[in-house]
């Protein structure tokens, strides 16, 4: 809908300053041709933010096949050979849900290190401590866990980060 603002020169700085409330409607035909164009596409613009919000969010589900931006739930035993857990998505994964055993687990972002030891430090590594739970922001397609070979490790992987706690 189109609004009269004022009789300021500058129409986009009086848009800025009035109350949306007290606007008077303008009639199509009363528009310039300048402010039409610059509804028109402030109305595109819109209009292609959501569509962006909507696509991502169908993406998401049709890519990992998530439902409540699930990707993957759960309980594996860490090989006997290397000792680590390469889980890789389609989807972005957004967050990470992890639950120690007996032993930590490290959480790496990305695949797997050469070697395959644990990272002890660093951008995109956290260490989830023995007999506790806790949930890791990430980013990427894969994540690498690590842990001690045999012991088992339950884990939730989500498409959305984890939600601001209050």
């Amino acid at each position: 809908m189109f609004f009269r603002t004022s009789t300021v020169d500058n129409q986009s700085d009086a848009a800025a300053t009035q109350d949306p409330g007290e606007a008077v409607p303008l009639r199509p035909e009363r528009l310039t041709a300048k402010q039409a164009e610059r509804a028109f596409y402030s109305e595109l613009v819109s209009q292609l933010q959501q569509l962006v919000q909507a696509m991502t969010v169908s993406m998401t589900r049709v890519l990992g096949r998530s439902v409540n931006n699930v990707l993957e739930v759960a309980t594996r035993i860490f090989p006997a050979s290397d000792g680590y857990l390469s889980l890789t998505y389609r989807a972005p994964v957004g967050a990470i849900t992890v639950r120690a055993g007996a032993n930590p687990v490290t959480v790496a972002w990305g695949g797997a290190s050469s070697g395959g030891t644990a990272p002890s430090q660093g951008a995109g590594i956290w260490v989830v401590p023995a007999n506790t739970r806790d949930t890791i922001a990430v980013t990427g397609h894969a994540v690498t866990l690590y842990g001690t070979a045999g012991q088992s490790v339950s884990y939730q992987v989500f498409a959305a980060g984890p939600a601001p706690a209050a």
